[in-house]
């Protein structure tokens, strides 16, 4: 962890949606990704989140697969 994630780390510790804004950051998700995102793409054991669909705002809809159409996953 670099020391500009490291500074966001503290900065959303006790904020309402921090540990979201962590990830997001951390990871460098879209929104959609973020808000999309289900235990079951959390993989603790390999340690491991699989980005696998998005959240469209302006549908309103979730699609099967992140912008750029391809499934990708984070080392966490």
């Amino acid at each position: 962890m670099n020391s500009y994630q490291y500074d966001n780390a503290q900065y959303t510790e006790h904020r309402t949606y921090g540990l979201a804004i962590w990830i997001q950051i951390y990871l460098g998700l879209r929104m959609g990704e973020l808000v999309a995102l289900r235990w079951e793409d959390v993989d603790l054991d390999v340690g491991r989140i699989h980005i696998r669909r998005t959240y469209v705002t302006q549908t309103g809809l979730f699609r099967d697969y992140p912008k750029g159409g391809r499934h990708h996953s984070h080392s966490i």
